[in-house]
């Protein structure tokens, strides 16, 4: 039985976030990292690779699972979908570098992203952005936080824009289809501005900075959702799927069909509103 305190497990969490941040950042300056492109076409790095042994060398795994999404790289024998971590109340559910095309790219814009999840739900979250040393993290029920490097933590919430007509919206640099373009152009929003990871776009919702974000893409996985999910919840946005479903962690199938919606409610619920019948109910 999982006998650490949350707060315990969260600062754990923050350890492995900024260290494996410092790992990425070596590796990103240093201007060399060997891209391939795995199964599904998405690429996995040095950098990932590093990461997440980084992470996983520091969280406490006893009587706690693990889905991560490189394990099966980084650790001999163990699979990335490994079954054991069913059998198992509280899972750690890991991306150690989400936004690796950004990574590639050079813009800047990817981050470590650690949550944890008991029973299905995330109950911590933690969001790293190597290059501005931003941590945001939440624990259910304490609310969200940014913390600056060497700066005290600040807790955020999600803005309280109502109208799509004020709203700035945040979307996919690298993942962006000919559809959604289309789609947000049509929704009369203030802006739209295009960022990498998944993470940030979500932490740039907690914090206000931005009214909402969205996604179309059935390629998702748990590791992109678990960390930004509890991270929004908790600065009192709201974040689903397209049809309005709540995602569920550690299941057996790990990818979320049904893309993403984040906001505070009332820009959560106009987006909403606004979709393609085919994309808002459940195929």
């Amino acid at each position: 039985m999982q006998t650490l305190s949350l707060e315990t497990l969260l600062t754990h969490a923050i350890e492995a976030a900024r260290r494996a941040g410092e790992t990425i950042l070596a590796l990103y300056e240093a201007g060399h990292s060997r891209p391939i492109k795995k199964a599904d076409d998405s690429f996995v790095t040095d950098a990932d690779l590093a990461s997440e042994r980084t992470i996983l060398s520091i969280l406490p795994t006893t009587d706690i699972g693990v889905l991560s999404e490189e394990m099966e790289a980084t650790t001999p024998g163990a699979k990335q979908d490994a079954p054991d971590r069913l059998n198992y109340d509280y899972v750690w559910i890991i991306d150690p570098l989400d936004g690796t095309n950004d990574f590639l790219l050079r813009t800047g814009e990817f981050s470590v992203m650690i949550g944890l999840a008991y029973k299905h739900e995330p109950v911590l979250g933690v969001v790293y952005q190597p290059t501005t040393r931003l941590c945001y993290y939440a624990i259910k029920g304490s609310g969200a936080f940014r913390q600056a490097h060497n700066e005290q933590p600040v807790q955020v919430r999600v803005s309280t824009v109502t109208s799509l007509s004020e709203a700035k919206l945040v979307v996919s640099r690298t993942h962006f289809s000919h559809e959604e373009r289309a789609w947000v152009g049509g929704l009369g929003a203030k802006s739209w501005t295009q960022m990498g990871s998944l993470g940030l776009k979500c932490t740039a919702v907690a914090d206000g900075s931005a009214d909402g974000t969205f996604t179309f893409t059935d390629k998702t996985s748990e590791w992109d959702l678990c960390a930004p999910q509890i991270i929004v919840r908790e600065a009192d946005g709201l974040i689903t799927d397209l049809t309005g479903a709540v995602y569920a962690f550690n299941r057996m199938d790990t990818k979320n069909r049904n893309g993403m919606i984040a906001g505070n409610h009332s820009i959560h619920e106009a987006m909403r509103s606004q979709l393609p019948e085919t994309r808002a109910r459940q195929p």
